[in-house]
């Protein structure tokens, strides 16, 4: 219901990447696959841990695409249409913008909704803010949410794998 929500509110907002087809593709690749690989690493250690069907389909489906339709796709143009573009910092040749930083610093804080502040909330945090400034990145150089919600999905779909890969294995 949110999604339908968020996607109806997008169609009045004119500045979205939602519906955008990716541009300038390739200059991020590099980017896109250095990221694919480390979710692999980092879904090992995330600690996400769905219960049931629909825990797992909201986790691995539902809450990225919510997620970058909210973050990447309404946030991040939004500052970026608001704020200097100029930055100091570059990875891979792409720009690391105020906007990036802000609206991967906000998804960070979204993320710790779901627990108390402790050690473990920390870490899912550090892991939204790098997760979200790759994927912020991706996304405003692009100008959509495709490649940022493909590699997100993949991450989720990771950590559901090897949590129960480690269910399984410990049983």
């Amino acid at each position: 219901m949110t999604v339908i929500v968020v996607s109806v509110i997008s169609l009045w907002y004119g500045e979205q990447y939602i519906y955008k087809i990716p541009e300038r593709v390739m200059p991020v690749m590099t980017l896109f696959f250095i990221v694919a690989i480390v979710n692999v690493f980092l879904a090992q250690r995330s600690g996400y841990r769905p219960i049931g069907i629909y825990d797992t389909i909201h986790f691995c489906l539902s809450y990225p695409l919510l997620e970058e339709m909210v973050f990447r796709g309404l946030v991040l143009p939004l500052l970026s249409s608001s704020l200097p573009s100029s930055s100091s910092i570059t990875i891979l040749g792409l720009s690391v913008t105020p906007a990036v930083l802000i609206s991967a610093f906000l998804f960070a804080i979204c993320h710790l909704q779901y627990y108390r502040l402790s050690r473990m909330s920390i870490r899912f945090m550090i892991f939204a803010f790098s997760g979200g400034i790759f994927l912020g990145m991706i996304a405003d150089h692009t100008h959509s949410i495709w490649l940022p919600l493909m590699l997100h999905i993949e991450f989720n779909v990771l950590s559901v794998y090897f949590s129960r890969r480690r269910i399984s294995v410990g049983s």
